[in-house]
């Protein structure tokens, strides 16, 4: 029911524009209603109500991440999401000319990579007060000497996988993944540190993300520090859910 303690926010302080973003499961049709009294409140607030799926690939973010935006702007009767100004590829490219009829077109640019993120990182990262890594076990990083980028623990043997691995039962198609350096990577989630927890695993290393590539996946500015209270030095878990949870600021 948070969603209704926005309605009332944005019906309190009256701003001349709001931005919403939720995971894209708010889109589901058994939550239909939640969008809908929402259109339909901001609308009788005076505002004019888009809203659509992005992914922050196509935004210069190094990463595949999908949520869904509202966006309200006062006496804007249709308002207008940025136009994308990066693309997988040409096809891509050409497919969002086709379906958008854009005049004058957008200039082509590619996805970023994680690699291409990772290049631009400042050296001496693990002395920054946010820096935080996952201590790995031996048998995990054996483990991870098996897997290539873009694979996951399916590829294991099964004298090296745990039992909760082995049944068939569990179905995730990311779990213990190596990450494709020429890609932009997956969502990052709040536990990306945790390479069991998604494709999470370093694509040229055997170890998981620290906190500030999870920052940077995130397209955090490397000129902005994370803090935990109580701490001088950032934990993974505070970490995580700071940037997992964080909207992609560029």
């Amino acid at each position: 029911h948070l969603f209704l303690e926005f309605v009332r926010m944005v019906k309190g302080i009256s701003p001349e524009a709001f931005i919403f973003e939720h995971v894209v499961g708010i889109t589901q049709q058994k939550h239909s209603d939640v969008i809908k009294y929402m259109v339909d409140k901001f609308k009788g607030l005076g505002y004019g109500i888009s809203h659509t799926i992005l992914n922050s690939a196509n935004y210069g973010v190094p990463q595949r991440r999908e949520r869904f935006f509202l966006i309200g702007i006062r006496g804007v009767e249709n308002p207008s999401f940025p136009f994308p100004t990066h693309f997988k590829d040409e096809k891509h490219y050409e497919s969002f000319l086709k379906d958008n009829y854009i005049f004058p077109a957008p200039n082509f640019k590619k996805w970023v990579s994680v690699k291409e993120a990772f290049m631009k990182m400042p050296k001496n990262q693990d002395k920054r007060i946010d820096y935080a890594l996952m201590n790995i076990s031996d048998p995990v990083i054996e483990r991870m000497t098996y897997i290539k980028q873009g694979e996951n623990f399916k590829v294991l043997p099964m004298n090296l996988r745990p039992d909760c691995w082995k049944s068939g039962k569990h179905q995730g198609n990311d779990t213990f993944g190596r990450m494709v350096s020429d890609l932009p990577s997956c969502t990052i989630r709040t536990a990306a540190y945790n390479p069991a927890k998604g494709q999470y695993i370093h694509p040229f290393e055997n170890r998981g993300l620290s906190t500030v590539e999870m920052a940077t996946l995130q397209s955090f500015p490397f000129d902005w520090y994370f803090r935990c209270k109580g701490s001088n030095k950032v934990t993974l878990a505070s970490g995580g859910r700071q940037i997992g949870n964080a909207v992609p600021p560029l």
